[in-house]
């Protein structure tokens, strides 16, 4: 099965397996109906569409983060809909580098469901590899889901705070590395990052053609951020939650077990002023 990444030729070989579910979450925060508009003139045959906003986040409130997680329930919910039972191989895929697939390969994984992975190199991977896009829509059954959530891979605000007094563990920024050092932001409110935070940018997991490094690159540099700290004991965010995942699925990738994921993020922690706010030159 797999579990973090998968080539568009190893997909290919099993695109009509009934035990597989292909998810496009291909979207745009600037323009939040490009993603299905894409998906109706062309997917990856038997794909399903997912949203973001409406299938993977509920209804921010000013305190609580840009995209912030469901109730399990919901989540639960969303996930029978795609047809998806607790044996079924997930693929998920986006056309920027896993950037909002990612989303949802780390709900899965919070929810016990390891046989999950995204297509390395999104919708461009597949279609440079000579591989048709499909147009018609498909309507699948149900799934049956029981979920076996892993609770302390997600770490909530309160738990962060009283976590920074011990400062025993490594917390990681997976924002550009501007919006780290606070000399712009031009999606949240305020500007820096949560103090005590160290810099990896998402996108520094990726080639140039959008497709992962290596494992050994990537372990490479996460040993150096690590240092002496355990990736389970790792806590990872970003602006909303959303491309966070993206650094955890890199751990994975690279070996290391599954580390923390603060959800609320920038978004949220920003939205108290109490909370403190870090700049770096």
């Amino acid at each position: 099965m797999f579990q973090t990444l998968i080539s568009p030729q190893d997909l290919k070989t099993e695109l009509v397996n009934p035990a597989w579910v292909i998810c496009d979450c291909r979207f745009d925060i600037h323009n939040p109906g490009f993603g299905i508009e894409a998906f109706r003139q062309g997917h990856i045959p038997g794909a399903l569409y997912v949203d973001l906003e409406k299938d993977l986040s509920t209804t921010p409130d000013g305190t609580n983060g840009r995209h912030p997680l469901p109730p399990v329930q919901d989540l639960v919910e969303t996930i029978q809909s795609l047809s998806i039972s607790n044996h079924t191989q997930v693929i998920v895929y986006d056309d920027d580098g896993g950037g909002y697939a990612v989303r949802l390969w780390w709900i899965l994984r919070y929810l016990g469901h390891t046989h999950v992975a995204v297509l390395d190199g999104g919708i461009q991977a597949w279609v440079g590899s000579g591989f048709d896009l499909a147009g018609e829509i498909t309507k699948q059954p149900p799934g049956q889901f029981t979920p076996e959530i892993q609770e302390d891979r997600l770490i909530v605000v309160e738990e962060l705070q009283q976590a920074l007094i011990s400062q025993e563990f490594l917390l990681l920024d997976s924002r550009a590395p501007e919006r780290y050092r606070g000399e712009e932001e031009p999606i949240d409110t305020v500007a820096g990052h949560i103090p005590g935070a160290r810099n990896h940018y998402w996108r520094d997991n990726l080639l140039e053609n959008g497709s992962f490094k290596s494992k050994a690159e990537l372990k490479d540099v996460f040993e150096h951020l690590l240092k002496d700290n355990q990736a389970t004991d790792a806590v990872i965010y970003c602006g909303s939650g959303v491309t966070a995942c993206h650094n955890v699925l890199a751990f994975v990738h690279a070996g290391y077990p599954l580390p923390r994921l603060y959800a609320g993020s920038w978004s949220e922690w920003s939205s108290d002023d109490k909370r403190g706010v870090e700049h770096s030159s």
